[in-house]
């Protein structure tokens, strides 16, 4: 699940711009499923992680219009949900004024929230048709989805979800086989 909101049309509102990404991958192949890195390794994202930590996550057009948005998470804002050396999971809060204020890695699950004026990938355009969202901590751990806008309505049509100030990717869209090159 993906949806990106924007309030760039008149009167514009940066405050209003809004991130909010999920995947679960539990029903998914295992090559496409998330692992946790081992703490101290090349993907672990806390100060303690192996190439110092760290994350940057990264949101763009993967239809071709070059829109693209890439935020540095540091390793200051990770933590690991227990001290095993295999950890449930990771979870980074950034400040509020932060373009990412929040993400949660587990087992099978990632979720991201943010937005505001940090926020820079705009909706200003008439239509994205396709996202992506990569995520990669340290240098170790890579993660992607791509997803086409959620078709609604009868006969089914993208209008309501992928529009000036909206995207609303689809549910269940598979994992890419590669992950899309970043404009």
């Amino acid at each position: 699940m993906l949806t990106l909101r924007d309030r760039s049309t008149p009167p514009a509102d940066p405050n209003r711009r809004k991130i909010v990404f999920k995947s679960a991958t539990g029903g998914d192949p295992p090559a496409n499923q998330i692992a946790m890195p081992a703490r101290s390794s090349a993907g672990d994202p806390t100060p303690g992680g192996g190439t110092g930590g760290g994350a940057r996550l990264e949101v763009y057009n993967s239809n071709g219009s070059g829109e693209a948005v890439s935020v540095p998470l540091p390793a200051s804002g990770w933590e690991a949900l227990d001290d095993l050396p295999t950890p449930r999971g990771y979870k980074y809060k950034g400040a509020t004024t932060s373009a990412v204020t929040r993400i949660l890695i587990r087992g099978n699950l990632i979720r991201v929230r943010g937005g505001r004026s940090s926020w820079s990938y705009t909706l200003d355009e008439p239509s994205q048709g396709r996202i992506a969202v990569r995520l990669t901590m340290g240098s170790g751990f890579r993660w992607c989805a791509d997803s086409p806008a959620r078709t609604s309505g009868s006969p089914p049509s993208t209008a309501t979800n992928d529009r000036v100030d909206r995207f609303s990717g689809a549910h269940g869209a598979p994992a890419p086989a590669v992950c899309p090159a970043v404009p």
